[in-house]
């Protein structure tokens, strides 16, 4: 008999460690799961028709929530490539620029 009361002649199922459950990738997976549910569906089916990479298709919804783009802005965001030209770039534009003048960085 196990300390928990149970047989052991069985075979264990093994249980994940806290360790494990806090890992970099599950906590990565939750962030993306988070990002991703607040952004309408219809938002998701442009993102999975145009977006071509995973850096691309969480890229534009951080930027849908932050500049409240509709579907419309998205689709001609991904046309024109704004992953491309602003993806990557380092900017001080969150600390420098007010909410009313978060459109001048576009």
């Amino acid at each position: 008999m196990n300390p928990d009361g149970t047989a052991g002649d069985g075979p264990s199922i093994p249980q994940p460690t806290v360790a494990e459950l806090q890992s970099d990738d599950n906590q990565t997976n939750a962030n993306k799961q988070l990002l991703f549910s607040q952004i309408p569906w219809t938002h998701h089916t442009i993102l999975l028709d145009k977006a071509k990479t995973m850096e691309e298709r969480i890229f534009y919804p951080k930027e849908v929530i932050r500049n409240g783009w509709t579907k419309n802005m998205l689709k001609v965001n991904i046309d024109t490539c704004l992953y491309n030209r602003q993806g990557k770039a380092i900017t001080n534009f969150d600390s420098k620029l007010s909410e009313n003048q978060a459109e001048l960085q576009l």
